[in-house]
């Protein structure tokens, strides 16, 4: 999937954000694996995906 982050709307950003967390959330872990910060991601971006990923710990 190609995806042009400064096109698109904040609401986009977070739904994509959240949607990968999900996707990769049983390879990640203390003692598996911690995702890098990549190309446009800011605190905003790693602060929705730490928060899907602590909805999915306590769903779990």
């Amino acid at each position: 999937m190609v995806c042009a982050p400064r096109s698109l709307s904040q609401r986009e950003l977070e739904n994509i954000a959240r949607a990968y967390i999900r996707a990769i959330a049983d390879i990640l872990g203390v003692d598996k694996d911690i995702p890098a910060p990549d190309v446009y991601t800011n605190h905003q971006t790693r602060a929705w995906m730490l928060d899907e990923f602590e909805t999915i710990l306590r769903r779990r």
